[in-house]
């Protein structure tokens, strides 16, 4: 009743943001009511909810109190799909706004974060802080997913497999590219070894018009993530790149190398799909305890989260492959070493793509057709 005597007591007030009116086009005749509520379960909230609706409020804010904004989102998951057509906004309380804007899942249905404290100094020229957190949010687009399928529509059915070629030469890499397509792989990945990656790139412009109908991705070993984009033509057919790198800091509370690498894709408007090496072999060491966290973050600044075992032909652990898709959540997640028609199924539950090189090869630059196959089926 409360609720209701606060909706007659609302006078016209047109809202000028068009993002805004999105939300709420009733924000054309009157102010928008958004009723608050202090989360104790997800009961309690649910039982508030439906107070709210029945009161005619706009929409809702829920906050922790007295536990981490972690349970909270737990919650959240379980609530908004109950309710697809309410706005619901969140406060996690004890994060700071740009932790906030970290940490949201963007599959959860969350329509707005409020924090308490957005850092604005009025005594300042520049404004350091709200700019990390402007950027992050643009940073997190939902990307990824929806890309993904439409390189690899046959991937609503299963985990996608790519072949790794090791390149020699043109006729080498032409010779296991027609095995890989015979065994039915979904595309192959073409990487330069002893030589600098722009003599492979001048074989790939003579390799992917033979194969107009092939996903072909490239790793430029000896190349950032940066340069890797900077450097592709984007009229070579390459529909992918994977650099063994991301450089996401699971630790660091910006992310402003990734988020160059997203800014050059964007700008050069590569249309393929980004695999980002995180926890990945030969590189920084991430510890297990935080698999999670730098896969959470690492979603937002690529299409497939890429990673692997310890060295060349070695498997991760199911563990840390399961713990980083937790952290993924509907983000893409590969693995780049150590697949094997012996091990594939205790990691399909967990992976969306496999970049498979030495299990399917009889030497380093000559892959196996008859292997390839036992591995597809």
């Amino acid at each position: 009743e409360t609720l209701k005597g606060l909706l007659k007591m609302r006078s016209p007030l047109p809202q000028a943001v068009n993002k805004f009116k999105e939300h709420f086009p009733q924000s054309e005749n009157r102010p928008i009511l958004l009723a608050v509520i202090h989360v104790q379960s997800i009961e309690q909230s649910i039982r508030n909810i439906e107070r709210a609706i029945r009161a005619g409020m706009d929409g809702v804010f829920l906050i922790n109190h007295g536990f981490h904004f972690a349970r909270l989102l737990e919650y959240v998951a379980q609530i908004t799909p109950q309710f697809p057509n309410l706005w619901i906004g969140v406060n996690l309380l004890s994060a700071s706004a740009f932790e906030a804007f970290q940490y949201i899942p963007l599959d959860y249905g969350i329509r707005g974060v409020w924090a308490d404290d957005a850092n604005i100094d009025e005594m300042a020229f520049d404004q350091p802080y709200p700019r990390r957190v402007l950027n992050i949010i643009r940073d997190r687009q939902p990307q990824a997913v929806n890309k993904f399928k439409e390189h690899f529509p046959q991937s609503e059915n299963r985990p996608i497999l790519l072949a790794v070629i090791h390149v020699q030469s043109i006729e080498q890499s032409i010779r296991n590219i027609e095995r890989a397509i015979r065994a039915g792989m979904d595309g192959v990945f073409l990487i330069n070894h002893g030589f600098h990656f722009a003599r492979l790139l001048e074989y790939v412009a003579q390799i992917t018009p033979q194969f107009p109908n092939l996903w072909i991705g490239v790793n430029l070993l000896s190349a950032s993530a940066f340069e890797a984009f900077q450097y592709i033509p984007l009229d070579y057919g390459i529909r992918g790149v994977w650099a063994d790198d991301a450089n996401i800091d699971e630790m660091a509370f910006d992310q402003p190398y990734p988020r160059r690498v997203l800014n050059i894709i964007r700008d050069r408007q590569f249309n393929g799909l980004y695999f980002g090496g995180v926890a990945f072999k030969y590189q920084r060491q991430v510890s297990p305890l935080q698999y999670s966290k730098v896969a959470q973050i690492a979603k937002n600044y690529m299409d497939v989260i890429t990673t692997s075992g310890e060295a060349t032909g070695v498997p991760p652990s199911v563990d840390k492959i399961e713990s980083m898709k937790t952290g993924a959540g509907q983000t893409m997640l590969a693995i780049a070493s150590g697949i094997s028609v012996d091990n594939v199924a205790d990691y399909v539950p967990f992976t969306d793509c496999f970049l498979v090189a030495t299990s399917i090869s009889d030497t380093f630059y000559e892959l196996n057709e008859e292997k390839m196959k036992g591995l597809a089926e």
